[in-house]
């Protein structure tokens, strides 16, 4: 068992576990807090691999924050990750400050799920991001795997914090860097393992900026169908980008489409 999944929808929870299964990734279902002690202190440590624990913020019975906490404080150490609508900020800033290392808006989760439980969950950083040189503003990461690029934004959030960002933009910002490093990993890169991302980014008080590159051959992001118009309803091409330019101030993409720039304004 890599996986434990607090959820108490039974269409969500038989999802992620049919999906688990189909991996072989099995996922262990707790729909109480006994139960999840029950999975945590069964973990022989030390795992053969990371431990991800998958929340879901709407669950009924058991306090999802409570949860996090419970998980966040045992000795297995699993990363957590926690679900949530996108319109409920004040929600994933709890479950942040409840110790959540990462929160996704509930149909990322979806989208992404197979990824999610195929990747291992990253293993957050003991040290602070790197600090931008004197001549360079931008801090520049080359990034080989889409693990690594979580790690890389979940650490960032911290120094956003410091900067003065809210709860709401901290949420907003861990979504858009999702989208974009899968965007850039899995169509940009397509998976190749002697590919890099470069993800380089700049804040000050009132303005946050991220540039994620990829080495692909790039798209023209004016030729994706509308996931919003009827007939794309089922298709998911395009909703990373939707979700990208709903969340940020801004995103652009260079000529060639292997380059995004995105901006957060503060609150």
């Amino acid at each position: 068992m890599t996986t434990i999944a607090l959820v108490t929808d039974l269409i969500f929870s038989n999802k992620i576990t049919g999906t688990g299964k189909a991996l072989d990734r099995p996922v262990a279902i707790a729909r109480s807090l006994d139960k999840l002690y029950q999975l945590l202190d069964g973990i022989r440590l030390p795992a053969p691999t990371p431990l991800l624990f998958i929340v879901d913020l709407n669950a009924t019975g058991p306090d999802p924050l409570a949860a996090i906490a419970i998980a966040k404080s045992h000795r297995a150490s699993p990363y957590i990750l926690a679900y949530v609508s996108h319109t409920q900020a004040d929600l994933a800033a709890s479950a942040r400050a409840a110790g959540a290392h990462q929160i996704l808006a509930r149909s990322a989760f979806v989208e992404k799920l197979p990824i999610l439980l195929h990747s291992p969950p990253p293993k957050p950083l003991q040290h602070s991001p790197p600090s931008p040189s004197e001549n360079d503003p931008f801090v520049t990461l080359d990034l080989p795997t889409i693990t690594r690029a979580r790690q890389a934004a979940t650490d960032l959030l911290p120094l956003c914090t410091k900067y003065g960002f809210s709860d709401s933009d901290l949420f907003a910002i861990q979504v858009a860097l999702e989208e974009a490093f899968l965007n850039a990993f899995h169509h940009g890169n397509k998976l190749d393992p002697a590919k890099t991302v470069r993800f380089q980014y700049h804040l000050t008080k009132s303005l946050a900026t991220f540039v994620i590159e990829d080495q692909g051959e790039g798209f023209d992001p004016a030729a994706l169908p509308d996931p919003t118009a009827d007939q794309n309803l089922g298709n998911p091409s395009g909703r990373g980008i939707l979700l990208m330019r709903a969340y940020m101030t801004s995103v652009t993409f260079s000529p060639v489409g292997n380059k995004v720039t995105m901006t957060k304004n503060r609150e």
